[in-house]
């Protein structure tokens, strides 16, 4: 397995190593509501969730104008499947299914849990519950849940690749990989030394962010690591644009960008601390800031 260092982990002192070229630079700074929590591209739109408001923001990519949707309580995660909007509200612990014409909740679908992070893939919506120790899985055209996988484990964040769905175990440092066709285990692997989290997913690897502020390298053919990538402190909900794989650091504020190919640090954005999420949609990289009401667009460099 590759080991390589960034900026601020326990490779050493940063001040030793080569300092990485500019990142990016940001053309537009957005109000989405307080704590911004989670983002999605849909139907012409990018649409933040803002947890402590309760909204929904659409953004115009055209214009950056925010239209502000009332959502239900603590709005977080959301994917985009079957022609709607899935928001995990985990005031009511319940997944809203929203349209993205109206932005109005057209249906709740229960299930007394604490959704961390949604995804789709294979035709359904996946859900980590974070109490409940499974992933569920939700019938985008019933609004249905029609299946789950139970895990011995405090479940984080969800990766999508096209052979599995993965979800994080921070309370055991694994990454365990699902088979959506039939709702089964197929791999588990110890990543990082603490509590791995959020997921992305390149062309041909994984990525996840783990709390030994590392991010690890999965081949996900093989369900092993290939690389383990020092960063800045406290990487969260990482993201793929312009081909390299960006990592948000909520302790620094610092956005780093990684060569896939190499899993080497290779330009940096200083920021504001409380970075949470950084997501490629309509050809720029966005990076929520869930300590404030911040949205920043950045054109990659």
């Amino acid at each position: 397995m590759l080991a390589v260092s960034g900026c601020g982990g326990s490779g050493g002192n940063a001040s030793t190593k080569p300092a990485a070229a500019p990142a990016g630079r940001i053309v537009a700074t957005l109000d989405a509501g307080l704590r911004p929590c989670a983002m999605t591209a849909a139907a012409g739109s990018l649409w933040i969730t803002a947890y402590t408001d309760g909204v929904l923001a659409q953004v115009d990519p055209a214009t950056n104008a925010v239209t502000k949707h009332p959502i239900g309580v603590q709005p977080c995660g959301i994917t985009y499947a079957g022609g709607w909007l899935w928001v995990a509200r985990l005031g009511t612990a319940d997944i809203a299914r929203v349209s993205p014409r109206t932005g109005k909740v057209t249906k709740i679908v229960p299930f007394g849990g604490q959704a961390w992070d949604v995804q789709h893939s294979a035709g359904a919506v996946w859900v980590s519950d974070r109490t409940g120790n499974r992933v569920l899985r939700i019938d985008p055209k019933t609004g249905r849940v029609t299946g789950h996988v139970p895990l011995e484990s405090t479940l984080s964040g969800l990766g999508v690749t096209a052979d599995g769905v993965w979800v994080a175990n921070d309370s055991t440092g694994t990454a365990t990989r699902i088979d959506p066709a039939r709702d089964r285990v197929t791999a588990s692997l110890r990543v990082g030394h603490a509590k791995p989290a959020w997921f992305a997913a390149a062309p041909d690897s994984l990525w996840v962010a783990n709390g030994d502020d590392t991010v690890s390298r999965i081949d996900p053919a093989t369900a092993t690591v290939t690389a383990s990538v020092h960063t800045c402190k406290a990487p969260l909900d990482l993201g793929l644009a312009d081909g390299a794989v960006w990592v948000p650091c909520n302790a620094d504020g610092t956005l780093e960008r990684i060569d896939p190919a190499t899993a080497k640090v290779t330009g940096r954005l200083r920021l504001k601390r409380g970075i949470f999420v950084a997501q490629e949609a309509f050809g720029d990289l966005w990076v929520l800031r869930y300590s404030s009401t911040q949205v920043w667009r950045i054109k990659p460099a």
